[in-house]
């Protein structure tokens, strides 16, 4: 594969100007501060990162960690815009001028892909900060796909481990994803056709250090040994594929959406996985947070919602239709009770109905292949978080 930095050579070195709007109210930096990126490698490739167009607010406010744009591209800056998200730039230093609370002020964190060593060896030190945010609330969104020789050595969060084992092709191994229904935006799901690029994913995980409760979205379509890193004989696309590349699990009262596809470069070279899905990444998980949240006293299902906006999340524990499904919703309220729907047209209708004065709930998730049930008698003896 030819080294992909080389493509973006007139790209600017350039400071990352630190968007002052959410990190000024902090009181971490001043409105007059920038911040160069530290340590880079001279062969890193450093773009020019306008600030975000957009207000921060609560429910859509981005923090994007780096020290150079991965592989020269804007592309999660010009996604979070497009889908009305508000972001932050900071690189090493300006992360470690902010106090945990300020970190944790924002809906998402993202660690975009195709970093510098010197990146890596500054994350290595501070994994313990990001497995912070995740573990009180936050969604951590971790491209980890780095050159073969700048490799990310440290665990991600939840002590996830990863290695080198760049693959042409990816299959699906969890339909019911939103990344890959796409069923929070243009409802044109992933295909395995789809999940193609020179490189799709340059990084595998190892399954057995996955947490409980993580859920593996892409596989490789070929296999890879974690000794020497290279691909082993194989065929060329099986089904449901070998090491995980791109996990989503639970961590404390949040998540972690972990990859190893090559997010950035695919979207700006058009390989179809990256313009399809990349929005999805960011709204199905930090796009709005679960405030509400309700548990089947019978244990086969759990929602959440968002008391504002409806945004929600369904997750089917036992029978039919096990899995995580999320989409968009409408919110009636009066005094004696709470009614959220799923938006028209979605492809799962959920309905939860809520009477806080009684302190009951039921929902449903209904489908052509099957329904689920929530029958909450007391919803202050519900788990909290989602």
């Amino acid at each position: 594969m030819m080294n992909k930095r080389l493509f973006f050579t007139t790209c600017a070195a350039m400071m990352l100007v630190v968007s002052v709007s959410a990190l000024a109210a902090s009181g971490s930096v001043t409105a007059s501060e920038t911040r160069s990126a530290a340590g880079v490698s001279p062969d890193a490739m450093v773009c020019s990162q306008p600030e975000s167009p957009l207000a921060v607010t609560a429910s859509k406010s981005v923090l994007i960690v780096q020290s150079v744009c991965p592989w020269g591209s804007t592309a999660d800056a010009d996604v979070l815009t497009s889908i009305g998200y508000s972001y932050t730039v900071v690189d090493p230093s300006g992360f470690d001028a902010m106090s945990a609370a300020a970190v944790q002020a924002y809906n998402i964190v993202l660690i975009p892909g195709d970093q510098p060593g010197s990146f890596y060896g500054w994350y290595a030190q501070n994994v313990a900060r990001f497995t912070q945010y995740a573990t009180n609330g936050g969604y951590l969104v971790f491209f980890a796909a780095y050159q073969s020789g700048e490799p990310l050595d440290a665990p991600l969060p939840g002590g996830v481990t990863s290695f080198w084992c760049g693959q042409s092709y990816n299959v699906i191994d969890d339909a019911t994803d939103p990344v890959v229904t796409d069923a929070l935006s243009e409802k044109v799901p992933l295909t395995n056709a789809d999940l193609y690029g020179d490189w799709c994913s340059h990084v595998v995980f190892n399954e057995g250090s996955l947490p409980a409760g993580a859920k593996v979205i892409f596989r490789a379509a070929n296999g890879c040994d974690v000794a020497t890193r290279v691909l082993d004989a194989g065929p060329d696309a099986v089904a449901p594929g070998y090491d995980p590349v791109t996990v989503r699990y639970p961590l404390g009262s949040g998540s972690v959406f972990a990859s190893g596809n090559t997010w950035e470069i695919a979207y700006d070279y058009g390989w179809a996985y990256s313009p399809k899905a990349l929005d999805d990444v960011f709204l199905s998980g930090g796009g709005s947070a679960y405030d509400l949240s309700y548990m089947d006293d019978f244990g086969r299902a759990k929602v959440c919602v968002n008391s504002k906006t409806g945004d929600w999340q369904y997750k089917v524990l036992s029978g039919a239709g096990k899995g995580t499904y999320m989409g968009k919703g409408s919110v009636s309220k009066t005094a004696d009770r709470w009614i959220f729907r799923s938006v028209a047209g979605s492809p799962r209708l959920m309905l939860l109905t809520v009477w806080p004065q009684l302190f009951k709930a039921t929902a449903s998730l209904g489908g052509s292949d099957f329904t689920s049930w929530v029958s909450d008698r007391n919803i202050k003896d519900d788990p909290p978080g989602c």
